[in-house]
């Protein structure tokens, strides 16, 4: 990894208040480094190029005009992103040497600029960490060309939560296929309904590619779709690694797979 800085010097002084604003917003927090962060933002050291991108892209929103909300998702997601680079340092993993080239696509700063203009105009509150979680990984991946990140970044960008959401239930789906009903048990059922804009959303998944079949490649109707004959495609697995999926809420699970128990 390249040399480290402080981050917290690099940031213009509306940014730093930023920065410590997104820490307040997010109330106590659990775990090591957003606990670390949160107790002493000053002490982050972070990889100088990856840190400069960072650092300019804050310092550049910080000057524009934002509403209240937008600043709040800003805050909150660069607090998420700069935890998970923290974890994956200490983990002992390398920022992809090719990110720290400003002349290629798909660069540090280019990422994180997009990833503030995706939580800046963002309506969800629970997706922010896992915009936050997708930079934090997304850097460290060497095995990926980054012009690639745009593609996985603009996926991520037009999915809500409750898709994400629906993603990580495919993904985690040996948790859960147990208690499935079969689509002729839940036939008749008052919320059928509820059952019936899920299995659209795994249709339309299908056919971008996000999921793909699963034991019942050729059944295209709508009503024939289940959680169980899905799993994910190449770009739902991932989004489901890099925006580590696997911490959403269970409550927010359940009420996917609730629709089909």
């Amino acid at each position: 990894m390249d040399s480290q800085s402080r981050l917290f010097n690099n940031l213009s002084i509306s940014s730093q208040q930023i920065l410590k604003k997104g820490l307040k917003l997010l109330g106590p927090v659990t775990g090591a480094y957003l606990g670390s962060l949160s107790s002493n933002p000053e002490s982050v050291m972070i990889a100088a190029a990856v840190g400069d991108a960072i650092a300019q892209n804050m310092n550049d929103f910080a000057e524009k005009h934002l509403s209240q909300k937008e600043s709040k998702n800003i805050s909150i997601t660069e607090i998420f992103s700069i935890a998970k680079i923290l974890e994956n340092q200490d983990k002992g993993g390398f920022v992809n040497d090719k990110l720290l080239n400003n002349q290629i696509s798909g660069n540090a700063y280019e990422m994180y600029h997009g990833i503030l203009t995706a939580a800046k105009n963002n309506y969800e509150d629970k997706k922010l960490e896992l915009i936050g979680r997708f930079y934090g990984n997304i850097i460290f991946i060497d095995w990926l060309e980054p012009y690639f990140f745009h593609i996985l970044l603009s996926t991520l960008n037009n999915l809500n939560y409750k898709q994400l959401c629906i993603l990580a239930v495919i993904g985690l789906h040996e948790d859960f296929e147990k208690q499935l009903k079969s689509l002729e048990d839940l036939q008749g059922r008052d919320n059928w309904y509820e059952t019936r804009l899920i299995q659209n959303e795994l249709s339309n998944m299908i056919a971008t590619g996000l999921l793909e079949p699963h034991n019942t490649a050729l059944m295209t109707y709508v009503g024939h779709r289940h959680l169980n004959n899905c799993r994910l495609g190449l770009v739902g697995e991932l989004l489901f690694k890099i925006c580590e999926l696997d911490v959403i809420d269970k409550e927010d699970l359940e009420d996917i797979v609730n629709k089909f128990i």
